[in-house]
């Protein structure tokens, strides 16, 4: 079972788990678990085509530092940036309290809008 989340992303405890994760990937070759693509394992982590280490629930969203190894995937560092960058804005757009200006006009435009907003998929689940 995963460690709690007590301790910073860049502590020894993670840069050991996720360079054990890099090492089984890097010896089968794994594609990108986001975009099925190959990782070039002979780049830099630091590289948008280089390997990183995704986190299986967002650490943005509640998600464990050192979650069990196998649970961990390997992708692309530009699909990882994506993925966060999207949970980022989902994010700041529900701290606003609702849609934004911009969609709350287009609402009152036309009221198809917000019934489409109404039944999109959520990251945070299913209502409760």
């Amino acid at each position: 079972m995963g460690a709690a989340m007590s301790g910073r992303h860049d502590s020894h405890a993670w840069r050991k788990l996720r360079d054990q994760r890099r090492a089984q990937g890097r010896a089968t070759l794994e594609p990108c678990a986001m975009c099925g693509g190959a990782i070039r394992w002979d780049l830099p982590g630091t590289h948008r085509l280089g390997p990183s280490v995704d986190h299986p629930n967002s650490l943005a969203l509640g998600g464990e530092l050192l979650p069990p190894l196998n649970e961990l995937r390997m992708v692309h560092r530009k699909c990882n940036s994506r993925q966060g960058a999207r949970i980022s804005n989902y994010l700041q757009k529900n701290a606003r309290g609702g849609p934004s200006p911009r969609n709350a006009r287009k609402n009152a435009q036309n009221p198809q809008n917000a019934s489409n907003n109404a039944n999109s998929v959520s990251l945070a689940g299913p209502p409760t």
